[in-house]
Protein backbone atom coordinates (compact mmCIF):
# COMPACT_ATOMS: atom_id res chain seq x y z
CA UNK A 1 0.00 0.00 0.00
CA UNK A 2 1.74 3.53 -0.92
CA UNK A 3 0.89 6.68 -2.03
CA UNK A 4 2.03 10.47 -1.43
CA UNK A 5 0.83 12.20 1.63
CA UNK A 6 -0.36 9.20 3.50
CA UNK A 7 -3.08 8.62 6.07
CA UNK A 8 -3.70 5.34 7.22
CA UNK A 9 -5.57 4.14 10.11
CA UNK A 10 -7.21 1.19 12.32
CA UNK A 11 -7.09 -1.71 9.29
CA UNK A 12 -5.10 -4.85 9.18
CA UNK A 13 -2.38 -4.80 6.66
CA UNK A 14 -1.08 -8.26 5.90
CA UNK A 15 0.09 -10.66 3.42
CA UNK A 16 1.72 -8.58 0.67
CA UNK A 17 4.41 -9.21 -1.55
CA UNK A 18 6.08 -6.43 -0.68
CA UNK A 19 6.05 -3.93 1.79
CA UNK A 20 3.11 -3.07 4.43
CA UNK A 21 2.58 0.13 3.86
CA UNK A 22 5.48 2.16 1.52
CA UNK A 23 5.88 5.62 -0.02
CA UNK A 24 4.73 8.97 1.26
CA UNK A 25 6.38 11.66 0.36
CA UNK A 26 4.07 14.77 2.38
CA UNK A 27 2.79 14.66 6.04
CA UNK A 28 1.86 10.81 6.23
CA UNK A 29 0.61 9.65 9.62
CA UNK A 30 0.31 5.40 10.25
CA UNK A 31 -2.24 4.87 13.16
CA UNK A 32 -3.67 2.12 14.53
CA UNK A 33 -3.26 -0.53 12.50
CA UNK A 34 -2.29 -4.57 12.88
CA UNK A 35 1.08 -4.83 10.06
CA UNK A 36 1.88 -8.23 9.59
CA UNK A 37 -0.12 -10.35 12.28
CA UNK A 38 -3.68 -11.80 11.68
CA UNK A 39 -6.92 -10.46 12.91
CA UNK A 40 -6.16 -11.88 16.21
CA UNK A 41 -2.59 -10.58 16.60
CA UNK A 42 -1.25 -13.47 17.82
CA UNK A 43 -0.19 -14.95 14.58
CA UNK A 44 2.30 -13.81 11.58
CA UNK A 45 0.77 -13.11 8.15
CA UNK A 46 4.00 -11.29 7.02
CA UNK A 47 4.41 -9.58 4.13
CA UNK A 48 7.40 -9.60 2.36
CA UNK A 49 8.86 -6.65 3.13
CA UNK A 50 9.14 -4.34 5.73
CA UNK A 51 5.94 -3.69 7.94
CA UNK A 52 6.44 0.10 7.64
CA UNK A 53 8.53 1.53 5.19
CA UNK A 54 8.98 5.51 4.57
CA UNK A 55 10.99 7.67 2.90
CA UNK A 56 10.61 11.30 3.71
CA UNK A 57 10.77 13.67 0.62
CA UNK A 58 11.96 17.19 -0.14
CA UNK A 59 8.84 18.73 -0.99
CA UNK A 60 7.47 18.80 2.38
CA UNK A 61 6.01 17.15 5.76
CA UNK A 62 6.80 14.10 7.93
CA UNK A 63 5.80 10.73 9.24
CA UNK A 64 4.00 9.88 12.50
CA UNK A 65 3.94 6.16 12.81
CA UNK A 66 1.84 5.55 16.17
CA UNK A 67 -0.29 2.92 18.16
CA UNK A 68 0.38 0.15 15.52
CA UNK A 69 1.32 -3.35 15.88
CA UNK A 70 4.32 -4.04 13.16
CA UNK A 71 4.82 -7.49 13.74
CA UNK A 72 5.66 -10.90 11.83
CA UNK A 73 7.06 -9.55 8.59
CA UNK A 74 9.65 -10.63 6.39
CA UNK A 75 12.14 -7.48 6.82
CA UNK A 76 12.05 -4.91 9.00
CA UNK A 77 9.34 -3.65 11.33
CA UNK A 78 9.87 -0.32 10.66
CA UNK A 79 12.32 1.26 7.63
CA UNK A 80 12.74 5.16 7.89
CA UNK A 81 14.79 7.35 5.70
CA UNK A 82 15.39 10.90 4.31
CA UNK A 83 16.11 12.29 1.52
CA UNK A 84 18.80 15.60 2.27
CA UNK A 85 16.17 17.88 2.98
CA UNK A 86 15.08 16.08 6.01
CA UNK A 87 12.00 16.35 8.01
CA UNK A 88 10.78 15.35 11.50
CA UNK A 89 10.45 11.65 11.69
CA UNK A 90 8.30 10.47 15.06
CA UNK A 91 7.78 6.45 15.72
CA UNK A 92 5.88 6.68 19.13
CA UNK A 93 4.19 3.43 21.22
CA UNK A 94 3.95 1.19 19.08
CA UNK A 95 3.97 -3.00 19.79
CA UNK A 96 6.96 -3.82 17.30
CA UNK A 97 7.90 -7.39 17.30
CA UNK A 98 5.52 -8.97 19.57
CA UNK A 99 1.70 -10.15 19.41
CA UNK A 100 -0.76 -7.65 20.39
CA UNK A 101 0.08 -8.52 24.45
CA UNK A 102 2.92 -6.49 24.26
CA UNK A 103 4.62 -10.01 26.20
CA UNK A 104 5.00 -12.81 23.49
CA UNK A 105 7.50 -12.91 20.45
CA UNK A 106 5.91 -12.13 17.26
CA UNK A 107 9.40 -10.44 15.73
CA UNK A 108 10.23 -9.30 12.39
CA UNK A 109 12.75 -11.19 10.66
CA UNK A 110 15.05 -8.04 10.17
CA UNK A 111 15.46 -5.17 12.48
CA UNK A 112 12.42 -3.83 14.58
CA UNK A 113 13.61 -0.28 13.55
CA UNK A 114 15.71 0.81 10.47
CA UNK A 115 17.07 4.17 10.08
CA UNK A 116 19.12 5.66 7.69
CA UNK A 117 19.82 9.55 6.87
CA UNK A 118 22.09 11.50 4.30
CA UNK A 119 23.08 14.76 3.77
CA UNK A 120 21.72 18.22 3.31
CA UNK A 121 19.55 19.67 6.50
CA UNK A 122 19.28 17.59 9.18
CA UNK A 123 16.05 15.37 9.82
CA UNK A 124 15.07 14.35 13.62
CA UNK A 125 13.87 11.21 14.01
CA UNK A 126 11.92 10.85 17.66
CA UNK A 127 11.70 7.10 18.74
CA UNK A 128 9.85 6.77 22.32
CA UNK A 129 7.35 5.03 24.35
CA UNK A 130 7.64 1.57 22.12
CA UNK A 131 8.25 -1.64 22.92
CA UNK A 132 11.03 -3.28 20.30
CA UNK A 133 10.97 -6.79 20.86
CA UNK A 134 12.49 -10.25 19.70
CA UNK A 135 13.20 -9.16 16.55
CA UNK A 136 15.81 -10.96 14.65
CA UNK A 137 18.22 -8.16 13.92
CA UNK A 138 18.88 -5.28 16.00
CA UNK A 139 15.55 -3.61 17.67
CA UNK A 140 17.06 -0.46 16.65
CA UNK A 141 19.42 0.37 13.78
CA UNK A 142 20.73 3.45 13.04
CA UNK A 143 22.97 4.25 9.72
CA UNK A 144 24.23 6.87 7.46
CA UNK A 145 25.70 10.54 8.80
CA UNK A 146 25.89 12.11 11.90
CA UNK A 147 23.71 15.26 11.07
CA UNK A 148 20.18 13.04 11.81
CA UNK A 149 19.62 13.29 15.23
CA UNK A 150 18.02 10.04 16.11
CA UNK A 151 16.35 10.29 19.78
CA UNK A 152 15.93 7.32 21.07
CA UNK A 153 13.46 7.85 24.58
CA UNK A 154 11.86 5.36 27.27
CA UNK A 155 11.14 2.45 24.86
CA UNK A 156 11.06 -0.96 26.05
CA UNK A 157 14.13 -2.96 24.05
CA UNK A 158 14.53 -6.61 24.63
CA UNK A 159 15.53 -10.24 23.57
CA UNK A 160 16.02 -8.99 20.23
CA UNK A 161 18.78 -11.18 18.02
CA UNK A 162 21.70 -8.66 17.59
CA UNK A 163 21.94 -5.10 19.59
CA UNK A 164 19.21 -3.15 21.25
CA UNK A 165 20.75 0.08 19.67
CA UNK A 166 22.91 -0.17 16.99
CA UNK A 167 24.42 2.94 15.71
CA UNK A 168 26.72 1.19 12.65
CA UNK A 169 30.20 2.52 12.34
CA UNK A 170 33.27 3.42 14.12
CA UNK A 171 34.98 0.22 15.64
CA UNK A 172 32.47 -2.67 16.12
CA UNK A 173 33.29 -5.79 18.12
CA UNK A 174 31.95 -8.85 16.43
CA UNK A 175 28.38 -8.45 17.90
CA UNK A 176 28.36 -4.50 16.55
CA UNK A 177 29.30 -3.18 19.40
CA UNK A 178 30.89 0.42 18.52
CA UNK A 179 33.69 1.43 20.60
CA UNK A 180 33.74 4.47 22.88
CA UNK A 181 36.35 7.27 21.66
CA UNK A 182 38.15 10.20 23.38
CA UNK A 183 35.87 12.78 23.96
CA UNK A 184 32.87 11.18 21.97
CA UNK A 185 31.93 12.69 18.63
CA UNK A 186 32.93 11.21 15.49
CA UNK A 187 31.77 10.48 12.30
CA UNK A 188 28.98 8.36 11.81
CA UNK A 189 25.08 8.18 12.65
CA UNK A 190 24.18 9.99 15.80
CA UNK A 191 27.93 11.11 15.88
CA UNK A 192 28.43 8.15 16.96
CA UNK A 193 27.56 9.36 20.89
CA UNK A 194 29.52 7.34 23.81
CA UNK A 195 27.48 5.16 25.84
CA UNK A 196 28.00 5.56 29.98
CA UNK A 197 30.45 3.11 31.71
CA UNK A 198 28.20 1.65 34.45
CA UNK A 199 30.25 0.48 37.15
CA UNK A 200 28.23 -0.73 39.75
CA UNK A 201 24.42 -0.99 40.92
CA UNK A 202 24.27 -1.73 44.81
CA UNK A 203 20.62 -2.67 45.82
CA UNK A 204 19.51 -0.12 48.57
CA UNK A 205 16.86 0.51 50.90
CA UNK A 206 15.26 3.05 48.63
CA UNK A 207 16.25 1.39 45.30
CA UNK A 208 19.35 1.01 43.71
CA UNK A 209 22.63 3.01 43.54
CA UNK A 210 24.07 2.75 40.06
CA UNK A 211 27.37 4.49 39.51
CA UNK A 212 29.22 5.59 36.91
CA UNK A 213 31.46 7.92 33.73
CA UNK A 214 30.30 9.39 30.88
CA UNK A 215 32.72 10.56 28.63
CA UNK A 216 31.49 12.77 25.69
CA UNK A 217 32.02 16.38 24.19
CA UNK A 218 32.97 18.77 26.56
CA UNK A 219 31.16 21.55 28.41
CA UNK A 220 27.78 19.99 26.65
CA UNK A 221 24.66 18.64 28.60
CA UNK A 222 23.41 15.42 28.38
CA UNK A 223 20.82 12.99 29.84
CA UNK A 224 21.53 9.44 30.93
CA UNK A 225 18.26 6.77 30.67
CA UNK A 226 18.53 4.08 32.85
CA UNK A 227 16.87 0.88 32.44
CA UNK A 228 16.86 -2.71 34.06
CA UNK A 229 17.17 -6.28 32.75
CA UNK A 230 16.27 -9.17 33.23
CA UNK A 231 19.14 -10.62 31.09
CA UNK A 232 21.87 -8.80 29.18
CA UNK A 233 22.54 -9.08 25.77
CA UNK A 234 23.31 -12.95 24.88
CA UNK A 235 26.23 -12.20 22.12
CA UNK A 236 27.83 -8.91 23.96
CA UNK A 237 27.15 -8.84 27.39
CA UNK A 238 26.01 -4.96 26.62
CA UNK A 239 22.37 -3.63 27.19
CA UNK A 240 19.07 -3.94 25.73
CA UNK A 241 16.23 -1.62 28.24
CA UNK A 242 13.65 -4.10 29.02
CA UNK A 243 11.86 -1.15 31.65
CA UNK A 244 12.81 2.52 31.63
CA UNK A 245 13.56 3.52 35.50
CA UNK A 246 14.60 6.79 35.75
CA UNK A 247 16.94 9.83 33.99
CA UNK A 248 19.45 11.86 35.42
CA UNK A 249 20.53 15.02 33.34
CA UNK A 250 24.44 15.41 33.50
CA UNK A 251 27.08 17.89 31.77
CA UNK A 252 30.57 16.88 31.07
CA UNK A 253 33.29 19.61 32.14
CA UNK A 254 36.05 20.71 29.83
CA UNK A 255 38.50 17.48 30.40
CA UNK A 256 34.71 15.43 28.29
CA UNK A 257 34.39 13.47 31.30
CA UNK A 258 30.94 13.39 33.97
CA UNK A 259 31.04 10.89 36.72
CA UNK A 260 27.86 10.18 38.17
CA UNK A 261 25.94 8.65 41.14
CA UNK A 262 22.31 8.26 41.75
CA UNK A 263 19.82 6.07 43.81
CA UNK A 264 16.87 5.36 42.28
CA UNK A 265 14.19 4.39 44.10
CA UNK A 266 11.70 1.39 43.04
CA UNK A 267 12.11 -2.42 43.87
CA UNK A 268 15.00 -4.28 42.71
CA UNK A 269 16.72 -7.73 42.97
CA UNK A 270 20.25 -9.01 42.74
CA UNK A 271 20.53 -11.06 39.87
CA UNK A 272 18.67 -8.34 37.84
CA UNK A 273 20.73 -6.24 34.88
CA UNK A 274 21.27 -2.29 34.95
CA UNK A 275 22.27 -0.30 31.64
CA UNK A 276 22.52 2.75 30.60
CA UNK A 277 21.77 5.23 26.88
CA UNK A 278 22.95 8.74 26.98
CA UNK A 279 21.72 11.76 24.74
CA UNK A 280 23.38 14.68 23.93
CA UNK A 281 21.94 18.00 23.88
CA UNK A 282 20.63 17.51 20.26
CA UNK A 283 18.88 14.35 21.64
CA UNK A 284 21.63 12.12 19.50
CA UNK A 285 21.38 8.44 21.91
CA UNK A 286 24.10 6.17 22.15
CA UNK A 287 23.79 2.50 22.20
CA UNK A 288 23.33 0.83 25.54
CA UNK A 289 26.02 0.59 28.23
CA UNK A 290 27.66 -2.92 29.34
CA UNK A 291 24.70 -4.76 31.17
CA UNK A 292 26.02 -4.76 35.49
CA UNK A 293 24.51 -7.36 37.88
CA UNK A 294 22.67 -5.81 41.00
CA UNK A 295 24.06 -6.81 44.11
Amino acid sequence: MGSTGLSIRSNLISGNQGPGVSGGTGSSIVQGNWIGSDASGTQALPNAGSGVALRVGIDGGGFTVEENLISGNMENGVEVSSDPDGRAITVRNNLIGTDISGLMPLGNRGNGLASTHQGGRPSLVSISGNVIAFNEGDGVRVMGEGRASTRIKENQIFLNGRLGINLVGGSEDACGVTANTRCGSVSGPNNLQNYPVVSSAQLSEQGVVVTGLLESRPNQDHTIEFFVNDAPNACSGFGEGQRFIDALPLRTDADCLAPFTVEIPGEFQAGQFITATAKDQDGKTSEFSRAIPVN
